[in-house]
């Protein structure tokens, strides 16, 4: 975990990671980054927070607040157990059993969830997905595992080349759960390859990047031009905040990170590496002046610069050169205890801020701008956000969410010292930004601002001091009162069209998070749900409707017309298969590829095809068209979607219904190009609604450019495909 080697390259390789650098990134994760796996944790409530390698069930030995690691990690408010402790040999012990040191059924009973790690070549073994699910299953714990360790720090070579290939190979086992692996801090040379491709192909291929680094104790800060005064430690803190941004520059669009932070412990003496003495009562070690154990008012400011910087989980490390449960207690010293505390303050802190860190982004940037410790700037700024620091040696970052109409603003200093922080945010003039947090509270309660309030100005400013009183790094947290203030604009199509007895659906689409919706002059059978803003029914009339959409929040109404063109039915009543209420559990798939996706059905009796509708996800963008086939593979008709809606239910009336016999199979499809919405065995048998039936198995696809027929399947999936019959 913080074993080191630091080679150091080429200087071309140096520059390129100064280029990365050079300008706020505009990667960010955006709000349900972990929606496509459907068994990882989706409460707007929970946010990651990961312990590496601890045995729950270990015991803490006398004068430890708590007996076991697991219920001192359950106190502390960490919420996941990252890879096994199992003594070095492997977990589960053997196929489907041998949950050795009860583990999984400690995790269980605290109420935990677990990211075991895995078998990397296959799915047989006793370490493998599929042993650790049937593991899981039997002791009614598979809801507690939601993920797959791939492993720790590989090293440049078939190490990290192969991990695409087994990250494509762990995906095809089980794609419902994340994949994670935790990289050396390669962005500021610690393990960086040549060429570079290797470590930025690893991190793309795997589902959530990791990092640690530990730049506090770390003796191996020395490219980075940091400067030494004797009797004084390094100012090294800003390398986290920065390593975040490098690996989400680095990372997929939208790629979770994730970043270890020093718990106060030594991480196993990495402190004292590379020739570094440390003396224990100053706390500082020579000739590096790293220090040889953050304090707890670091280990906060790191956590919170990690997460300003956008890092989407936290992970502690709790193994020193004392007891490896250090950071929970073991041992009973007092520092360990100390240590335990402020892991409690910390997480119960961020978790009581999860709801709004999951909230959507609206500016994020840092004055950060490279490897080296003069590599600044003075101000930053993206999407709502403006950062200026008033003293050119201590620059910042900051984040701002939008969080139910309220804006909210994480920020911090990022050097020694102390700084005026001047921050406009466009569209906030007027309002008061008030305290919700300072670090001080906890650390210096004397010198807490918690409660301040400032009023922004004519162009939205206002201005705060960091880092005074010897507090550097300090974290801060700011709500807007009155939030947005921007009534929202709609943004969903103008124009829609249905048919009389065939259902119908309409999402009103708005910026600026409304929190109402409403539409005036619905045709007769239609009717709205004022929370989500979803028009649904079944139209019982032909005719135009000028439809009067409204989307509001706190700070007022959005107003557009909707054009609203009901066309006569071709005869007889209409049925299809789904509800026009239900809403797929996976409402974009992960998978960028074109593909053909369609519904084996028949008809108890005969009559005739009329149309096909699909259910469309925000991601599945671009052209789509719909095919209805013989069980043979025979086009029998087609036609294209027009006037779609952002997401829900899209429907196209072909211009001659084609005649279907009664207990024949037919295949509705429609060609997409990728992100389709989904749910994995939904056709584990056959589903009726009468007078229709989708067959078992009657999910298809077929993957390519064009239209083709779709045959395979997958896991009896449903990928939401509905004919219109009558």
């Amino acid at each position: 975990m913080a074993y080191k080697s630091t080679p150091w390259v080429l200087l071309s390789v140096i520059l390129h990671l100064l280029l990365w650098g050079a300008t706020p990134s505009s990667a960010q994760t955006p709000p349900g980054a972990y929606a496509q796996w459907q068994n990882f944790p989706q409460s707007a409530s929970f946010f990651p927070i990961a312990i590496f390698v601890t045995n729950p069930n270990r015991p803490l030995g006398a004068g430890a607040p708590f007996t076991t690691a697991g219920q001192a990690a359950a106190a502390a408010k960490i919420n996941i157990f990252l890879g096994v402790d199992n003594g070095g040999t492997n977990w589960p012990t053997s196929v489907c059993a041998g949950d050795s040191n009860g583990y999984l059924a400690a995790v269980k009973s605290l109420g935990m969830y677990s990211i075991p790690e895995t078998n990397l070549a296959n799915n047989t073994s006793s370490d493998s997905i599929s042993s650790i699910t049937c593991l899981a299953s039997s002791l009614g714990a598979l809801g507690n595992v939601i993920g797959w360790n791939m492993g720790d720090e590989a090293q440049c070579g078939a190490p990290l080349t192969n991990v695409p290939s087994q990250a494509s190979r762990l995906t095809s086992y089980d794609s419902t759960r994340p994949l994670f692996y935790n990289m050396n801090d390669w962005p500021f040379v610690h393990g960086v390859c040549n060429p570079i491709s290797q470590n930025v192909n690893a991190l793309q291929a795997v589902s959530v990047g990791s990092f640690d680094l530990y730049p506090i104790i770390s003796p191996w800060n020395g490219g980075n031009n940091i400067p030494l005064v004797a009797g004084q430690p390094q100012d090294s803190m800003w390398i986290q905040g920065y390593s975040v941004k490098s690996f989400i520059a680095n990372a997929r669009p939208g790629q979770p990170i994730w970043a270890f932070v020093e718990t106060g412990g030594n991480a196993l003496g990495y402190s004292t590496q590379a020739g570094s003495s440390c003396n224990v009562a100053s706390n500082l070690c020579t000739p590096y002046n790293n220090e040889y154990r953050a304090t707890n008012e670091q280990v906060n400011a790191e956590a919170w610069m990690s997460i300003i910087n956008g890092a989407q989980g936290i992970e502690w490390f709790c193994h020193d050169s004392v007891a490896l449960a250090y950071c929970l207690g073991e041992g009973g010293s007092a520092t360990a205890v100390s240590i335990q505390a402020n892991l409690t303050y910390i997480d119960t802190t961020i978790l009581s801020f999860a709801q709004q860190l999951n909230a959507p982004t609206i500016g994020m940037c840092t004055m950060n701008g490279g490897i080296s410790y003069t590599n600044f700037r003075g101000s930053c700024g993206q999407g709502v956000l403006t950062m200026v620091t008033g003293n050119t040696s201590v620059p910042g970052s900051a984040l701002v969410k939008n969080f139910n109409g309220d804006l909210y603003l994480f920020a911090d200093s990022d050097r020694n010292g102390s700084a005026t922080m001047t921050f406009a945010l466009a569209g906030q003039a007027g309002k008061t930004a008030v305290v919700v947090y300072d670090s001080n509270a906890k650390y210096d309660p004397g010198h807490s601002s918690v409660g301040q309030t400032f009023v922004l100005n004519g162009s939205g400013q206002f201005s705060d001091t960091f880092g005074a009183n010897g507090h550097n790094y300090q974290p801060k947290i700011y709500k807007i009162t009155g939030g947005n203030a921007i009534a929202p604009s709609i943004t969903s199509a103008s124009t829609a069209s249905g048919v009389v007895g065939t259902p119908f659906s309409y999402t009103i689409i708005a910026t600026n998070s409304p929190t109402a919706f409403d539409a005036v002059g619905l045709p007769a059978g239609l009717t709205i749900d004022k929370a989500t803003g979803i028009i649904s029914g079944t139209p019982t009339a032909a005719g135009a409707s000028n439809v009067a959409l409204n989307a509001t929040n706190a700070q007022g109404t959005g107003t557009a017309t909707l054009t609203l063109t009901i066309s006569a039915a071709s005869g007889g009543s209409t049925s299809s298969l789904f509800p026009n209420t239900v809403t797929p559990a996976l409402l974009n798939v992960n998978d960028a590829n074109s593909v053909e996706l369609g519904v084996r059905f028949q008809a108890s009796r005969a009559g005739k095809i009329t149309g096909i509708r699909f259910y469309k996800g925000t991601q599945n963008v671009g052209a789509h068209t719909a095919h209805l086939w013989s069980a043979s593979g025979a086009l029998l008709a087609t036609a294209s979607f027009s006037n779609e809606t952002a997401t829900g239910w899209q429907t196209v009336i072909f211009a001659t219904p084609v005649v279907i016999a009664a207990g024949t199979t037919y295949v509705a499809s429609y060609h997409s190009n990728g992100h389709y919405s989904a749910n994995n065995d939904f056709f584990t048998s056959a589903y009726s609604n009468a007078p229709l039936v989708a067959l078992a198995n009657g999910g298809v696809y077929g993957y390519g450019t064009s239209a083709q027929f779709p045959s395979g399947s997958y896991r009896a999936s449903n990928y939401w495909v509905d004919v219109l019959f009558q």
